[in-house]
């Protein structure tokens, strides 16, 4: 252990300047030894900047320990430890997430497993290491926090990385249980060490795992045949057409025939009391797992039969394999299927493909593939001929398919007798197979047969064997595969094509009567023709091969009585003999084919041909899917479906540590191992918590004590400091030093706040002495307000105190739209009032007689304020303005608050620079204009408003003359009502609390904002323009107007988006005439649309008394002032009606229609003429009388349905 010393607070992620002579860093310290000899002394240390020294007396400088930087900071370090300890095991670990995820092949020997299982483990320490390195880098961060320490047991947590049993470990529990462990620090701890040691526990058995291929069958690419024949060829729903004529011999040309094949059929099992055919329902027991079991019905086996084909490919080559045709003996009928020809010839060349795409890889391969196989069910009735003089009638069943097929009922059959049948028998002794169809069976695409046995049965009495059967057929899909093996060589065996059939097959066949094929006489007459070169046919020889049991020939020619239910008790033989004749040459419906594997990528397939190949497109393409048999990487099971996550989070893992050190640059390995630590202890002093800890640590609370790495900056070398060893360590002014640093940091940090808190008292006091300012000026503003507006009053105008929040008084000067410059600098009321205004006569009524005395006031003497001497009113010389100006769009003027020696706050509102300034102004004096009651601007304003004539009240005039009352127009907002009317459509349109209305051509919005207010809050006003600056003025007025039930839609009316039938009133003033002749039907067609049924509109329009001149129709002005564009009373009646309209009521108002020319709007309008005509087509217009011509009408219609 080193001597005494002592430390600072280490600096974490810098090299520190050493304060010493580099020479002096290899000074050797002697210490006495308790041996006799003398002994070299030593010094083991970490200095400051994180060198490790070791020097003994006499040795070499060139034999010390290089100096180490504790906390490294390079990037190219940190590069070369990503290649030596992260690479490797990262790259390995995403080579077998992808090689599972995406699935690879590895064939059928496994004599690379013992390699694989090294590769595997020599991976899992190349990940725990990787791990380590992390974990380690963990532990640097913990033991170099330069404000805070961490337990005891915490900075072993790097050293058992691959040891679970550390989480369970008292060093482990002491680190979360110790109270004094920062929160943060010790949820970091909490997460990231168990997540590094589980993950390092994990990593080798998940890498095992997903390293050694497992035995599996592997899923190979589809594989694809092209055939030559339609789905309908087939798959036919009618077998008509009768086949050719059998050859002999299997290798003939037979694929004409539906018989080919038929000489296997002789494998059929025999039913009889002495065979072991199982028919009809079976009870078996069941065991329920519970020590207990049941007797349950099932379905009796399927048995199969090998029919061997052969498939010409070309004259030389032919394609041989198995086919497997399945019969069951069930109690409803006898079954048979078996795969279509085609279908098994094109699983014998996937099966042998799916070898060759593995490159012979695997010993085991398969196809397989779900389509369409024929089922033929068939039931018959025994009818025993006695003798030659039997004359009963032959029985058929009713049915081919039924619940119990030995109760099915029976139908008498005269066509055929049995006499002439035992004639037939005797005469030629042959068997039979009679196809007949028309037999009245209760389902239809039924086909009868007459099966005959070739000789008499001897069984009790001698007779002839006959049963009469009902047959039919269906398509139903399933799978059918076909598994090919090899021994490692170029043999094969196996090509045996399997159907995956269950017992119960018969309850997921598709409903027989509606699916059932249709089977002719003639076709069928084609299964059991006679056998080439022979003398014989095909039903003669397989009832010939029949075993004569019980059940073909029963004692007596019938079966026992006392079983009459017996599955037994049906010619079973005989209707498997039919349906496996049936169903084997349905799989012969295709014929002749061919088949092709050579895709084009381009919709055409290569076809191999006697006389070359031939490109052509297919007719039907099939579509197999393939597996062999061997090792491979997939993800199929649960191990390696937990094993690729855990991969997944390593490479997370350890991906986020590479990123950290390639931007951080960090490349220490300060204390990544025991020795490393072991160092730092030598170095570092006796502590008194480790006091009788020299065998081992038995106390949990040791762990639980705070350590840090801490440097000794009287040596510069590090040292493992307890905390609780910091007091106490003797005098040492470098520790007090730090203490007294620390003591006045804290103390400047108090003055700091004080000095904080100063400012802040002083600052409320300044603003509650401005607060009582403001409310002596506010009291004194109150008092001037109340004598300008007995001023005003006195003066006889009529006025109104605008009332506007307070961001919103800036601007109170110029929602008048009058130029003007504002200004009031005055304590008291104003003894004069200076207007001066431009050449345009003022209209002043009562004006100079109100402000041309000198007596008092009325009321200003009541406001506590000195009353004026004297009141004057002193025009300019100049009293006429050439234009009257006008500037709707509000931010033309800018808002410019002054500040002079008085210390008067001045509000003057100017024309932008771009603006002309003809006018004058007004001064009128003021404190401060903010205040919510300081109307002082807003008098001013008043009265330049009422006394210079503009355009907006000509429209006021123009409003309340059609039809609007003060009321409406005082319960708008400003500007609310821009834009000429011709009536008052709210007034007569009877609107009702909680209704829709759509005001089309809204402009500012009145009519909206009347009908709101009418409508309700349930109910909805809904404005339609097609300009966004009325839509956005229209806005700000319903926000003035506090109306939220209100809404804009910037849109034409000819095509408004809004849904059908959803409106139930629509209102228009005066905005119809404006739209062009053409598009005026699409107007009332989309208000027919949008109005509900009964739905009602109340328009206010012109109309034209008589067809218009076209002086007045080409006139933009007129156009404009809604007189041009205005349409026939029988128009516009017709209008209505075709939109579907009714009670249609159109009155004139009998307006005067000449208050227009006093409208802005005709003012307006540009003179397109030659020069010199603009006053003289003026001067026509003001002659004009309107009343003439057009006239202002209310219509109201209703439109049709129910309401």
């Amino acid at each position: 252990m080193g001597n005494g010393g002592h430390y600072d607070i280490l600096i974490p992620l810098q090299d520190l300047p050493s304060a010493r002579n580099p020479r002096d860093t290899n000074e050797i310290y002697q210490e006495p030894t308790p041996s006799d000899g003398p002994v070299a002394p030593h010094r083991v240390s970490l200095d400051s900047n994180g060198s490790i020294r070791i020097k003994e007396e006499g040795q070499d400088r060139s034999k010390a320990e290089r100096r180490k930087i504790l906390v490294r900071r390079d990037r190219s370090t940190a590069v070369r430890y990503f290649l030596q300890f992260h690479m490797i095991p990262l790259a390995a670990a995403i080579t077998l997430i992808i090689l599972n995820v995406q699935t690879r092949f590895l064939g059928t020997d496994s004599q690379w497993s013992n390699l694989l299982q090294f590769i595997a483990k020599f991976h899992e320490i190349l990940m725990q290491i990787s791990i380590a390195t992390a974990l380690g880098a963990y532990q640097q961060y913990l033991l170099t926090q330069p404000t805070s320490a961490v337990p005891f047991g915490a900075i072993f947590s790097a050293y058992h990385t691959t040891q679970v049993g550390y989480l369970w470990s008292p060093e482990f529990r002491a680190s979360l249980t110790t109270p004094g462990f920062p929160l943060l620090l010790k949820m970091g701890f909490v997460v990231f060490v168990p997540a590094s040691i589980l993950l390092a526990s994990a990593v080798g058995p998940a890498s095992a795992i997903a390293i050694l291929p497992r035995s599996v069958n592997f899923t190979l690419p589809d594989y694809q045949l092209a055939l030559d024949h339609t789905y309908s060829d087939v798959f036919p729903t009618a077998f008509i057409q009768s086949g050719s004529r059998l050859e002999d011999g299997i290798f003939n040309q037979n694929e004409q025939s539906p018989a080919i094949g038929w000489e296997y059929l002789r494998g059929l099992p025999s039913v009889g009391q002495d065979q072991p055919t199982l028919v009809g329902t079976q009870v078996v027991h069941k065991d329920l797992g519970n020590g207990y079991g049941t007797f349950v019905e099932e379905m009796p086996p399927l048995y199969s039969v090998d029919l061997l084909t052969v498939i010409p490919r070309t004259l030389s080559l032919s394609d041989t394999f198995t086919r497997t045709l399945y019969v069951q003996f069930a109690p409803n009928g006898t079954v048979a299927t078996v795969q279509q020809a085609p279908i098994a010839a094109g699983l014998y060349r996937a099966v042998i493909g799916s070898l060759a795409v593995v490159n012979n890889r695997a010993t085991t391969g398969e196809a397989s593939i779900r389509i369409a196989h024929p089922f033929v069910s068939t039931i018959c009735m025994l009818n025993a001929i006695m003798d030659k003089n039997d004359s009963r009638p032959i029985q058929f069943p009713v049915t081919y398919l039924a619940t119990n097929a030995s109760g099915v009922e029976t139908t008498p059959y005269t066509n055929i007798t049995r006499r002439q049948l035992w004639d037939q028998i005797q005469n030629q002794g042959q068997g039979q197979v009679i196809w007949v169809d028309d037999v009245p069976f209760s389902t239809e695409r039924t086909l009868g047969a007459i099966v005959v046995q070739p000789d008499l049965c001897d069984n009790g009495q001698k007779y002839i064997s006959m049963s009469a059967c009902a047959v039919s057929g269906l398509w139903a899909n399933i799978t059918s595969r076909m598994v090919v093996a090899t021994n490692g060589s170029t043999t094969t065996f196996g090509y045996r094509v399997e159907s995956l059939l269950s017992g119960d097959f018969l309850n997921a066949l598709p409903a027989w009567p509606p699916h059932a094929v249709s089977i002719s006489k003639n076709w069928a007459n084609s299964i059991t023709t006679q056998i080439g070169y022979q003398n014989r046919t095909v039903a003669d020889s397989l009832l010939r091969s029949l075993l004569l049991t019980e059940n073909v020939c029963p004692a007596n020619g019938s079966y026992p009585l006392y079983s009459p239910y017996s599955p037994a008790s049906r010619p079973m033989m005989h209707e498997v003999i039919v349906s496996s004749l049936v169903a084997n040459g349905m799989s012969h419906a295709a014929g002749p084919f061919k088949m092709s594997a050579q895709n084009l990528h381009d919709g055409n397939f290569r076809w191999i041909t006697p006389s070359g190949d031939l490109v052509k497109p297919p007719s039907l393409i099939l579509t197999f899917q393939s597996r062999v048999l061997g090792f491979a990487w997939n993800m199929d099971g649960t191990a390696i479906r937990i094993s690729i996550p855990i991969l997944i989070l390593y490479c997370l893992y350890a991906t986020t540590y590479v990123v950290y050190t390639f931007v951080t640059g960090h490349s220490s390995h300060a204390w990544d191992t025991i020795s490393s630590l072991t160092a730092l202890a030598f170095n570092s002093r006796p502590t008194k918590v480790l006091e009788n800890t020299g065998v081992r640590i038995s106390q949990t609370e040791t762990f639980r004590n705070l350590v840090s790495v801490q440097e000794v900056e009287a040596e510069k070398r590090l040292e493992l400091v307890f905390q609780q060893d910091e007091q106490g360590r003797g005098p040492d002014e470098d520790l007090k030093r730090i203490r007294d640093n620390q003591r006045k940091c804290r103390q400047r940090q108090r003055d700091h706040v004080a000095e904080l808190e100063t400012k802040v008292a002083t600052y409320a006091e300044a603003a509650a002495q401005a607060d009582m300012r403001w409310q002596a000026t506010e009291e004194k503003l109150r008092k001037e307000n109340e004598a300008l507006r007995a001023l005003l009053a006195s003066s006889g105008l009529n006025y109104d105190v605008l009332e506007h929040d307070t961001a919103e008084k800036s601007q109170e000067a110029i929602l008048d739209e009058t130029q003007t410059s504002l200004s009031f600098a005055a304590d008291t009321v104003p003894t004069t009032l200076k207007l001066h205004a431009g050449t345009f006569p003022l209209q002043l009524p009562n004006v100079i007689p109100s402000f041309g005395f000198s007596a008092t006031i009325p009321g200003v003497a009541d406001t506590g304020l000195p009353a004026p001497s004297s009141v004057g009113f002193t025009p300019s010389p100049s009293t006429n303005l050439d234009t009257c100006l006008n500037f709707p769009v509000s931010n033309l003027y800018g808002p410019t608050v002054l500040e002079r020696e008085s210390q008067t706050r001045l509000l003057e509102l100017s024309p932008l620079a771009n603006q002309s300034t003809t006018g004058g102004d007004i001064t009128i004096g003021l404190l401060d204009p903010i205040l919510q009651d300081t109307t002082l601007c807003a008098v001013a304003i008043r009265i330049i408003h009422h006394c210079a004539p503009h355009d907006h009240d000509k429209e006021e005039e123009i409003a309340l003359a059609f039809g609007y009352s003060a009321k409406d127009l005082r319960a708008l907002p400003d500007k609310a009502n821009l834009g000429l009317s011709c009536g008052n459509p709210v007034a007569y349109a009877n609107i009702k609390q909680g209704e829709t209305i759509v005001d089309l051509g809204s402009g500012g919005g009145i009519d909206v904002l009347l009908a709101a207010r009418k409508v309700g809050p349930e109910g909805k006003a809904i404005g339609i323009d097609m300009t966004k600056d009325m839509i956005d003025l229209a806005k700000r007025n319903a926000e003035a107007a506090g109306l939220s039930n209100t809404g804009f839609i910037e849109a034409s009316i000819t095509s408004i988006p809004l849904p059908d039938a959803s409106v139930d009133c629509i209102i228009s003033n005066c905005v119809i005439n404006l739209i062009p002749s053409k598009d005026k039907p699409s107007v009332f067609q989309e208000i027919a649309r949008l109005l509900k049924p009964g739905g009602r509109v109340a328009i206010s329009d012109i109309l034209a008394r008589k067809e218009l001149p076209a002086n007045i129709v080409n006139d933009i002005a007129l156009h404009v002032g809604c007189i041009a564009g205005a349409s026939q009373l029988a128009e516009y009646e017709d209008y209505l009606g075709r939109a579907g309209f009714k009670d249609i009521l159109m009155v004139d108002t009998n307006a005067d229609l000449n208050l227009y020319k006093q409208s802005s709007y005709l003012g307006q309008s540009k003179w397109c003429g030659p020069a010199g005509s603009s006053k003289q087509r003026a001067t026509e217009i003001t002659e004009m009388d309107f009343n003439e011509w057009v006239a202002s009408f209310q219509i109201y219609a209703i439109k049709g349905g129910s309401v």
